[in-house]
């Protein structure tokens, strides 16, 4: 579904050499494929992001980055109806506040060398976008392989509720938050990326979902410890957001829909799935093709997924299947029965 929004910016951030905490392998790495997929998925512009790590073209450092932050702000080109995508691989520290540590920073003086969670978003939503995102892949303790040095995430929620942010955390504030050598990203990253360059996600709740659901499979998969993400997003109505909405996805996502129909057809051909579920899915992708899903609609998209790629038997998608349709169908019947009762005496 193609973005709504007027314009489209991004900062990016990966500090990797640090200077006076542990170093990291990854962020630059998480940057720099992140701009890609920006630019190539969701058609934002070269001018319009901001992309600070080692061999980049702006440094990770807090000089740079404030001085870049400055000069957009008083620029005055972000709008009112613009999406602000802000996104931050390191290392966060909480000590009172809660910061993002640039390269040079040191733990020993916070207010000087880190950044300041709360004057960070200040600024961001002081650029007039009522659309600020936020996706921070940072946590605590440095332990090998291992981001951040004491937990960041409470203070910061807090802050972005207030403002009508939308955040992303890669994990709780009581959880780890993992570099993976196989993968050269951060799980939350890996899955992030997963879910704009697959088309998988469009709005806010639906990469919400995606995160809660891929990241603790990866680090499974790579035997990490489990890592929650979380996120914030209020006003609630703000889960409707498109904010990985582009023609570019739009055309992926239609192209994945034919991909599942012809998946769905060798099953059926292989007398995999009955005649009756197999036509309820067929019917199902037709449907959604071209519009936004419900809650219940990505529960079914997501099990013709799983059955497709062999991460479910036919037996089990059509014991999902039917659940679903159980679910559906006693919303209705609530409804319908709401409706039935007549003004109240």
């Amino acid at each position: 579904m193609p973005s709504r929004f007027t314009d489209k910016w991004a900062i990016l951030i990966g500090p990797t050499e640090y200077e006076h905490v542990q170093k990291l392998k990854y962020c630059a790495n998480d940057v720099t494929e992140i701009g890609t997929a920006l630019r190539k998925s969701l058609e934002f512009t070269d001018d319009h992001i901001l992309e600070f790590g080692k061999g980049l073209k702006l440094e990770p450092s807090r000089d740079v980055i404030y001085h870049e932050l400055g000069g957009l702000l008083q620029s005055g080109r972000i709008k009112e109806d613009d999406l602000l995508l802000f996104f931050f691989s390191g290392h966060g520290f909480r000590e009172k506040k809660d910061y993002l540590l640039p390269s040079g920073a040191t733990p020993h003086n916070l207010r000087q060398t880190g950044i300041e969670v709360e004057e960070l978003v200040e600024q961001l939503t002081r650029t007039n976008s009522k659309n600020v995102v936020l996706f921070i892949d940072a946590c605590r303790e440095t332990i090998s392989g291992q981001k951040g040095i004491s937990a960041i995430g409470e203070e910061t929620r807090a802050i972005v509720e207030r403002k009508g942010v939308i955040a992303f955390f890669s994990c709780d504030p009581q959880d780890l938050s993992y570099e993976i050598d196989e993968l050269q990203h951060g799980s939350f990253t890996y899955c992030l990326l997963e879910a704009i360059n697959t088309a998988k996600c469009v709005t806010a709740g639906e990469v919400y979902d995606f995160l809660l659901r891929e990241v603790p499979l990866v680090n499974l998969k790579f035997k990490k410890q489990v890592q929650r993400p979380h996120g914030l997003i209020e006003p609630p109505e703000k889960r409707e957001l498109q904010i990985f909405g582009s023609n570019v996805m739009l055309s992926l996502a239609a192209r994945h829909i034919e991909a599942l129909m012809k998946k769905l057809g060798d099953l059926y051909a292989d007398l995999a799935i009955e005649d009756k579920l197999f036509e309820a899915a067929v019917e199902f992708l037709d449907f959604v093709k071209d519009k936004q899903l419900t809650e219940d609609e990505s529960r079914k998209l997501e099990w013709i997924e799983r059955l497709a790629t062999n991460k479910i038997t036919a037996v089990g998608f059509a014991i999902a299947w039917e659940a679903v349709e159980r679910r559906q169908n006693q919303l209705v019947s609530g409804t319908k029965a709401k409706l039935d009762l007549g003004p109240l005496q």
